[in-house]
């Protein structure tokens, strides 16, 4: 279990490393003011401490950022191949999970 906790952490800190790749030479607190969250949101995600949100996703995607590159580290193909390993996908199911809660938000109007 330890091993699967550990596995999770780190995907979690990758997604964290390709945020500070992303930011390049801006300050967290740039970066922060196009992502529409405060610096010390940016900095939980570059440490690992959380994973961006539906809508910040969006933002990263109007950015021109590959979400599929930021949350795998792997480029998008056109494959139809989902050989997703099983530590990935727990964490494409979290974000998932999050994505659906924003979207329900947003359509009742508590966004």
């Amino acid at each position: 279990m330890s091993n699967q906790s550990d596995t999770k952490i780190n995907e979690v800190e990758a997604i964290g490393q390709r945020l500070r790749e992303v930011r390049g030479g801006m300050t967290q607190a740039e970066f922060a003011e196009k992502l529409g969250v405060d610096r010390q949101t940016v900095m939980r995600y570059e440490t690992g401490k959380r994973v961006p949100d539906a809508l910040v996703l969006k933002r990263l995607i109007e950015l021109n950022v590959n979400a599929h590159w930021l949350l795998t580290g792997q480029p998008e193909s056109n494959q139809t191949d989902t050989n997703i390993g099983g530590e990935s996908l727990s964490v494409l199911k979290v974000i998932s999970a999050d994505l659906n809660l924003v979207i329900a938000n947003l359509e009742k109007g508590k966004g």
